[in-house]
């Protein structure tokens, strides 16, 4: 049974820095069965900010950070393109006898910014991106599509940037989910322990 329309917002945690009490940013995750096979689930990771615009996001692990995507992800190359931003059109995954829902990958089209240190592999996804027009964000941004396995879990880490009437603050989410499973009710009865959202906000220098 397709699941769609199910949107899971996860804000179990939420620590101010550098500004006021308020949340930072929320994930929600908006789940539906791939197309590829029953067993497998589709996530899209949807990042809003209550401060303002979100101009910049940064997943990438480089340096021992402990940013970006880590657990079992689905990863689908047609015809042997890496697929880490929105750059490959759907039609090239239909031609390879696949879908783009299939395929884990950031949502947001390389041309529209700046790339940075962009890696996948077969547990793992990481970059940073930085919009030329941040201008035309808003304080939503649906900007990493998940696939996976059901019942196997994914952590992630990683920091938006968000531009402020008063200037730019990052604001970092952690968390984790778990392919099949919708939260937060099965983790609220467990004591809310395994499943969560923490965002610090900071200003930038």
């Amino acid at each position: 049974m397709k699941l769609s329309g199910i949107l899971c917002t996860v804000a179990l945690s939420l620590v101010a820095f550098a500004g006021s009490a308020s949340a930072a940013t929320v994930i929600s995750l908006d789940r539906q069965d791939s197309p590829g096979d029953a067993g497998w689930e589709t996530i899209v990771m949807t990042a809003t900010s209550d401060a303002g615009n979100i101009i910049g996001f940064n997943f990438d692990s480089g340096g021992g950070s402990g940013l970006g995507f880590a657990g079992p992800l689905l990863q689908v190359d047609p015809f042997g393109q890496k697929a880490i931003f929105n750059d490959v059109p759907g039609a090239i995954f239909g031609a390879a006898g696949s879908d783009i829902l299939n395929d884990t990958h950031f949502l947001v089209p390389s041309a529209q910014g700046i790339a940075i240190n962009a890696a996948e592999s077969a547990d793992s996804l990481a970059g940073a991106f930085n919009f030329s027009n941040a201008g035309a964000q808003g304080p939503s941004l649906a900007f990493a599509q998940l696939v996976g396995v059901k019942g196997n879990t994914v952590s992630y880490a990683g920091d938006f940037t968000v531009a402020t009437p008063t200037g730019n603050v990052l604001e970092r989410v952690t968390g984790e989910f778990t392919f099949g499973i919708p939260e937060p009710a099965t983790f609220v009865l467990a004591g809310m322990g395994a499943l969560g959202l923490v965002a610090a906000r900071r200003r930038m220098a």
